[in-house]
């Protein structure tokens, strides 16, 4: 039979000063502008990860958290800063009611009783953005936060044309809107209709006059204003009066974490620089297997290469459900998964010809395994790297779609719904604990070539975004893509048992990984919801230094030099 097949393609960017890759053009705009004006890659990182909050407020914002690496290109150093949601002090492994056995939630944990990790006030984890904004820019900065805030204050204030990606991302979460009436003012004309990106006037502007007033706050009175002062107290009001065990000292006590990020060396010269309690260790463990097969002359297509990868990701996923968990509270032995003798042990698992029909994890002694996380595309990414090549590469997140879906009264802030990335049931690796952050599939990366910045990439995707950054750099470093086809190659992901699979690799491909014994999960590619995640990334030439970007062709995202 033969079909048509949509074929949507994106020109590389290329640049020689400065350059940022963002999920929104308004927000890329904004970094773009500081670089210019003199900044350095975290000035322009957080002014855009801000911007961010507001002009894709469904995806994340001040109500959310995330993850951010930083290369200094001076020193060679590599710098990791957490701030990601941990649950109250006051969370217990029992605070929710399980529904019957057969019943699943979104992440394939059993059921909560109405969505209550999920949506609604007992959703929320404690925020982190904000701790995390003033952490990067106090240490490496050269901007104050209220600098870095003033595009978002603009955007949110005097608002911003409505786009049909976000008409499309309003309609679809209609239903969970329009049971919160403060979010639902905000987010629906007239609190019931959907705002149109197409009138004879030109398109609705969708304003936020509450954030706006908050995030004001915040750049006049910094962020003990969110963490303790007035906007922390409205948001503790709103979530103590409906159940949420949240407390004033949750906030208060809040700290963004800097640590030393870990780090995997990958064939000649390269070096994978990954976060903790991220997908970064399952990237990791892939690579390492992968370094055992060569990829010479092969194509992204071939089925051999898609074999190869499959079959290694499928190793390194079956010991992530079984092993990972946060680091801080949890025996994790991500030591032994991310070792080179570890993969030497694993490699034999590998058969060139045959798909595994069941893959094992290792034994490591903790064996309290939790399900996958789901595949929601409920994130954004940001890379930005400066005229001094120091790199960038943030992943943050409400989690789901809007979030909770609820909205603090009177702030404007969108509030997360972290607690559905804990395993509801008591006694696993992934459990709730009061103070505990969730094991996140958010996956920002750096790679170095010979030591120096090479290659920042990440993507929004739920589950997906591990599979999805390990491929574009599997396609840029063993492949030798340009960073533009690399994010749009993606084409399979593993990390279900039955493959996730892009119908547009082609019959040739889709024979031979079923004669290899693959069962396929054949889909065709679309605007939304997208088949995998939604990469975005930055490629410094070695031999140029020239700056080349990336983004996920069906998706609004851009990279913009200058």
């Amino acid at each position: 039979m033969q079909t048509q097949d949509w074929i949507i393609r994106r020109t590389e960017s290329i640049a020689e000063g400065g350059m940022v890759a963002a999920k929104h053009p308004l927000a890329a705009e904004a970094g773009l502008r500081v670089l210019q004006e003199g900044g350095n890659a975290i000035d322009a990182a957080i002014t855009t990860a801000l911007a961010m909050g507001v002009v894709e407020p469904y995806m994340s914002g001040i109500g959310g958290g995330g993850f951010m690496l930083y290369q200094d290109a001076e020193s060679g150093e590599s710098h990791f800063l957490d701030y990601f949601m941990p649950a109250p002090a006051n969370a217990t492994p029992d605070m929710y009611e399980i529904e019957t056995a057969g019943a699943t939630d979104t992440l394939g944990f059993r059921g909560v009783k109405d969505d209550a990790n999920l949506i609604g006030h007992r959703a929320v984890g404690v925020p982190g953005l904000i701790a995390g904004a003033a952490a990067a820019l106090e240490r490496f900065g050269t901007i104050s936060l209220a600098d870095a805030l003033a595009p978002a204050i603009g955007f949110a204030g005097d608002g911003f044309p409505v786009s049909w990606y976000t008409m499309l991302r309003i309609a679809n979460a209609m239903e969970l809107i329009s049971r919160f009436p403060a979010t639902a003012e905000i987010f629906l004309k007239d609190g019931r209709f959907v705002p149109n990106a197409d009138t004879p006037a030109g398109p609705n502007k969708l304003i936020q006059s509450d954030l706006a007033r908050s995030m004001q706050q915040i750049a006049d009175g910094g962020s003990g204003v969110f963490y303790g002062g007035a906007v922390g107290k409205a948001i503790v009001d709103e979530l103590s009066a409906h159940g949420n065990p949240m407390t004033l000292a949750d906030l208060t006590g809040y700290e963004a974490q800097w640590s030393t990020p870990r780090r995997v060396t990958y064939r000649d010269g390269y070096e994978l620089v990954f976060a903790p309690n991220t997908g970064g260790t399952t990237l990791a463990e892939t690579f390492n297997l992968l370094e055992h097969f060569s990829f010479a002359g092969m194509k992204a297509t071939d089925p051999e290469a898609l074999h190869l990868f499959i079959e290694a990701a499928k190793i390194a996923y079956a010991d992530r459900w079984q092993h990972l968990a946060d680091e801080r509270t949890v025996d994790v032995p991500w030591r032994q998964l991310e070792s080179k003798e570890y993969a030497r042990q694993r490699i034999t698992d590998i058969d060139r010809a045959k798909a595994a029909v069941a893959v094992k994890a290792g034994q490591f002694g903790n064996g309290q395994a939790s399900a996958p996380e789901g595949d929601g595309g409920c994130t954004t990414h940001l890379s930005v790297v400066d005229r001094n090549r120091n790199m960038v590469s943030i992943t943050q997140t409400i989690n789901m779609v809007f979030g909770s879906g609820v909205t603090a009264a009177g702030t404007g802030i969108l509030l997360n719904d972290t607690m559905v990335l804990f395993d509801p049931n008591p006694g696993r690796a992934n459990s709730i604990a009061g103070g505990k952050r969730p094991l996140s599939s958010m996956t920002p990366m750096m790679v170095l070539k010979d030591g120096k910045p090479f290659l920042t990439v990440g993507a929004p995707g739920g589950r997906l975004i591990i599979g999805t950054v390990m491929k574009v750099i599997h396609n840029v470093i063993d492949l030798g893509m340009g960073i533009q086809e690399a994010c749009d190659q993606v084409l399979v992901d593993a990390s279900t048992p039955k493959i996730l699979t892009n119908a547009a690799m082609g019959e040739a491909a889709i024979a031979g990984l079923t004669a290899m014994g693959h069962d396929l999960n054949l889909r065709q590619q679309d605007f939304l919801p997208r088949l995998f995640a939604i990469p975005t990334g930055i490629l410094v030439d070695p031999q140029t230094g020239k700056l080349h970007g990336g983004a996920d062709s069906y998706h609004p995202g851009v990279a913009i030099g200058y």
